[in-house]
């Protein structure tokens, strides 16, 4: 499962994840996760009791963490999907499918440098960012009650995507 070999990898590792159903992680490290599965072939979901499904939190300056999917579903734990937070290192997201209902989908935390590409981020709200930096390119960023963003002291840079809510 995903926390041990997290766990166990060395930084710099390039984790293959084939389909299935992967409980999430937390993690500092700069690693590279590949979900090598769509939302209907692999989900990646909260550990019993986890705030997140997928958290990376302290990322030195220059290292760099990287989740790529092909449509890959990931879903919420107590607070929210996936957090970035005290990161000054850069994170990439690319090709995921995030669903988290009434929490945030993405919860992004004093972070330097976020890119989300070609994703789905739903949640209430799909983005919550503070004292941070994101630039986006081809998402969605949506809301079934509220607003697709919530954004307080953030530079946010967003191309050939949308912000919903209602």
């Amino acid at each position: 499962d995903l926390p041990q070999a997290v766990a166990a990898a060395v930084p710099g590792s390039v984790l293959q994840v084939r389909p299935g159903t992967y409980t999430g992680f937390s993690t500092n490290k700069p690693l590279r996760i590949v979900f090598d599965f769509t939302a209907t072939t692999g989900t990646v979901q909260a550990p019993s009791g986890a705030n997140y499904t997928i958290e990376l939190n302290g990322l030195a300056v220059g290292q760099e963490f990287v989740i790529v999917g092909r449509g890959a579903r990931i879903t919420a734990g107590q607070l929210g999907a996936v957090r970035i937070a005290n990161t000054q290192g850069s994170a990439v997201l690319r090709g995921l499918t995030v669903t988290a209902g009434t929490l945030p989908g993405l919860d992004v935390q004093n972070a330097a440098s976020v890119i989300v590409e070609n994703s789905f981020c739903g949640g209430l709200p799909g983005l919550q960012i503070q004292d941070a930096s994101l630039a986006s390119s081809s998402v969605a960023w949506s809301s079934s009650v509220g607003f697709g963003a919530v954004a307080l002291r953030a530079s946010l840079d967003c191309a050939h995507g949308s912000f919903t809510g209602w």
